[in-house]
């Protein structure tokens, strides 16, 4: 299964954990889980995703016979980050770079 982290700008942070063709999301201390194992072939947008959690992160999905299950999903970023008083360096730039690269949408294999 393939997965496209498309970048937004939120207050919240999510955990996505993967098996086979379930995506579990986790927002604080709610979790869900989206079964795609049983889409038929063709788009799934994220009004047609059911989900309890108080974000749709599902943004949608797509199966084709040539590149199989891609899910989309929200990656979400804090609008900017701030340096701590007592981090050094090297953690600063370490969690900056981190903080960077969830700004550029991304397609992973899980």
């Amino acid at each position: 299964m393939n997965i496209t982290l498309t970048p937004c700008v939120a207050d919240f942070e999510v955990i996505y954990t993967f098996d086979g063709e379930k995506v579990t999301a986790k927002i604080g201390e709610q979790s869900d889980t989206v079964d795609f194992s049983e889409m038929g072939e063709g788009h799934c947008h994220s009004y047609q995703i059911d989900t309890s959690l108080p974000h749709n992160v599902f943004h949608g999905a797509v199966r084709d016979g040539s590149e199989g299950l891609t899910v989309k999903l929200l990656s979400p970023y804090p609008d900017r980050i701030h340096r701590e008083d007592d981090e050094s360096d090297s953690d600063y730039q370490a969690r900056k770079a981190e903080w960077e690269s969830k700004q550029v949408e991304r397609t992973e294999t899980v």
